[in-house]
């Protein structure tokens, strides 16, 4: 991604933040469920702190990948527009399948599909990557370092 360093570590930094809230949210419920006499309006109000914080991160990692993306599929774009716009014009008569108008379609076809992979796919599959490696990483700890408490 063309983001940066600082956004893949926001990234990674509000993915671990909203998988540590979620482990902290189901652990509070069991928690609440295991009280005799509970004090509701705090449990309550720890489990709504702990949803709405891990709504949040992933909100916000959300937000920091789509804009990593994004700003990938810029630079990506203007460093193909201006590779394009440098092709000399003895490419386009070499190439006459189609004649220059049948280059170009094919071109802009090319250009098309490579910025809309970026712009839709890419930022899609890197999140469900994440989330995956998360999910995972968030239930070893969970059956691992928690059931030894």
């Amino acid at each position: 991604m063309s983001g940066g360093a600082w956004v893949a570590v926001a990234i990674l930094f509000l993915m671990a933040v909203n998988m540590s809230a979620h482990i902290a949210t189901n652990t509070f419920l069991a928690y609440w469920s295991d009280e005799s006499d509970p004090d509701h309006t705090f449990f309550l109000l720890m489990y709504t702190t702990c949803a709405v914080g891990s709504v949040l991160c992933l909100a916000g990692s959300m937000w920091a990948l789509m804009g990593g993306g994004l700003r990938a599929a810029t630079s990506m774009h203007k460093k193909l527009l201006s590779s394009v716009l440098r092709v000399s014009l003895s490419f386009f008569e070499q190439n006459q399948a189609g004649g220059v108008t049948g280059v170009s379609r094919r071109l802009l076809s090319r250009f098309a599909h490579d910025i809309h992979t970026i712009d839709e796919k890419l930022s899609y599959t890197f999140n469900t990557f994440l989330s995956t490696v998360f999910a995972v990483c968030s239930a070893v700890y969970v059956c691992g370092v928690l059931r030894l408490i």
